[in-house]
């Protein structure tokens, strides 16, 4: 292509070609990638240049309707910290919101990062991390991913190689284990990074903040929070020796801190490929996914599907290397996925789940195709998953309760937000509140104040509302197919079954 030429893109259906996202501090080298890509004849967005050309005052919307009509995002980053929401609020939420659009199936374009040096990649929040990289000095490169002229699509680039590598796991099959096993360790050696997409951030990062003294006050603000949650009601309450929360605390030893920490696919014969020893897998090791769960009295153990099928959740389209995506191809083979949980509660208890044992409703997942050859699986619908266990709790679910709250209603939550109260020495659940903002159910949720409240880690936890002195629970928080939490109430008929 001449440098005068159109880029070969679909412009028809997108305002611009690339959206370029930067902190201030870093507007000279954003520029810099700017200047190029419009000299090439890309049509780029940059806030700095576009606001000013346009003479616009109202950032946020130009900022969205930018974002909606461009194909791909560039994030220019000369320090991990400016892309996240912490540091820089405006650049989180534009590579956030596009890498949403991105799983949503509504952007099918890349995502790129320009750094100073690969070593800042690893800094970076784990959506970024597995993305295509360019350093300072490799910052033309991106103008091959940006014209859509189909050799350098990562999208098909990535499963071009995977198509290639499932293709010579096939050989094992035909002339012999040797070429399997030779394989199976390059895959073990390339599968250690993977992609966490839930509002959910950065769980690796969030380990190394939660030992900067910062992080540490915060904890605390928390926790003294929840003893507030103890104290003695006041203002003419009819039994003030009663603790407010006592109800409350008593069921902590049925309230788990859950994590996912290993991910196995067995080979179910009909692989067109050897799997060595018959089997795939994949540690979790210090990055275990976690989530809240929680006993009903009837023995159930609840907790979020994304626990139980990473696998669903947290396959990209982007890189062949993400361990899920992996996972789900196996599936879409007819792999058994197997997902080792362990369950942990403040009194001790402790206890190994498989991800087999559990019931899931799956009759909303969507099939997506990525490439001719492969298409993966993706979870739709709310995340919870459920399981019999011999266990018998006193929390009781109230269906009747939950479908006729009133507005105004305060929602009690006990959960591990950040992974808060999950550490390995100390089990510790953390609790929270909301209120009803009116009456009765919304598309069979309940309808909240703010449920911002609620995060990753309180996902699969079960939410209690005090009717009459006595707690019941009226429903369980999720994270719902339109990327947001909420709490989902129980049929009339049985909790959530």
């Amino acid at each position: 292509m001449k440098d005068n030429q159109e880029p070969h893109s679909d412009q028809d259906n997108h305002g611009y070609d690339v959206f370029i996202s930067c902190k201030s501090e870093d507007y000279a080298f954003g520029h810099l990638v700017y200047d190029y890509l419009i000299e090439k004849g890309v049509k780029a967005f940059f806030a700095d240049q576009e606001l000013r050309d346009l003479g616009l005052a109202d950032y946020g919307n130009v900022i969205d309707h930018a974002l909606d009509s461009s194909k791909h995002l560039i994030v220019v980053a000369s320090s991990a910290d400016f892309t996240k929401e912490k540091y820089s609020p405006y650049v989180y939420y534009e590579w956030k919101t596009f890498s949403e659009e991105k799983r949503s199936g509504r952007k099918t374009g890349n995502i790129l990062t320009v750094v100073p040096d690969k070593s800042i990649v690893k800094s970076l929040p784990i959506a970024l991390r597995n993305v295509q990289s360019f350093t300072y000095n490799e910052y033309q490169d991106v103008y091959n991913y940006v014209v859509g002229d189909g050799q350098a699509d990562i999208r098909h680039g990535s499963f071009h190689k995977l198509k290639n590598f499932i293709f010579n796991l096939s050989l094992g099959k035909k002339y012999g284990c040797a070429v399997s096993i030779v394989l199976f360790v390059f895959l073990g050696a390339v599968l250690t990074p993977f992609f966490l997409l839930h509002e959910f951030a950065d769980r690796e990062e969030e380990m190394k903040i939660n030992e900067s003294p910062v992080w540490k006050d915060f904890e605390e603000d928390l926790r003294k929070a929840t003893r507030q949650l103890s104290l003695p009601k006041s203002e003419g309450s009819k039994n003030s020796k009663v603790c407010y929360a006592d109800n409350l605390r008593d069921f902590e030893p049925f309230i788990y801190f859950v994590k996912a920490v290993k991910m196995t696919a067995y080979d179910s014969g009909d692989l067109p490929f050897e799997l060595t020893d018959g089997k795939w897998e994949y540690s979790f090791d210090n990055n275990a996914l976690f989530a809240t769960g929680f006993i009903t009295e009837d023995g159930y153990f609840y907790t979020a599907r994304q626990i139980v099928e990473p696998w669903a959740y947290f396959a990209t389209e982007d890189v062949e290397s993400n361990p899920f995506t992996v996972a789900n191809i196996l599936h879409q083979y007819g792999a058994r996925i197997e997902v080792t949980i362990v369950a942990e509660s403040s009194t001790g208890d402790k206890f190994e789940l498989n991800s087999d044992d559990f019931t899931i409703v799956r009759h909303n997942d969507v099939s997506r195709k990525i490439d001719e050859d492969f298409e993966l699986q993706f979870a739709q619908g709310y995340d919870f998953a459920y399981k019999k266990v011999n266990v018998n709790s006193t929390l009781v679910a109230n269906a009747k309760l939950s479908h006729n709250l009133k507005a105004g209603t305060r929602i009690e939550a006990i959960g591990f937000p950040h992974g808060l109260g999950g550490d390995n020495n100390s089990i510790q659940p953390l609790y929270t509140f909301t209120t009803t903002t009116s009456d009765g159910l919304l598309n069979g949720e309940i309808p909240v104040a703010d449920a911002k409240r609620f995060d990753p880690g309180n996902v699969g936890g079960p939410v209690f509302v005090n009717d009459g002195g006595s707690y019941y629970v009226v429903g369980l928080i999720t994270f719902s197919s339109d990327n947001k939490y909420c709490i989902v109430a129980p049929s009339e008929d049985g909790f959530l079954r």
